[in-house]
């Protein structure tokens, strides 16, 4: 088991991504942590434990600045694709 930090914004499914490299594991990441539930948000610098054996992507453990999962998708009126979400 290894150790992780979360950085501010992370979503649980951003944490999960940093350290599994895919989202294959969020039902380990959440029960091996006490999570309540895929809606939780983690506090900045909250502690995770995970199994390092199963992270896919060699990659994926690293720290970054990330957009909440969340916000990523939201737009004002109009995104990139020229659909209007306030309808």
């Amino acid at each position: 088991m290894q150790n992780y930090n979360s950085v501010n914004g992370q979503s649980i499914l951003d944490v999960c991504l940093s350290v599994y490299g895919t989202l294959d594991y969020l039902y380990k990441l959440i029960t091996d942590n006490n999570i309540s539930g895929v809606d939780y948000v983690p506090t900045t610098g909250q502690l995770f434990i995970f199994d390092n054996s199963l992270t896919v992507n060699s990659n994926a453990f690293q720290t970054r600045n990330v957009a909440r999962f969340s916000t990523l998708y939201q737009s004002d009126s109009i995104n990139d694709f020229g659909i209007d979400f306030n309808l």
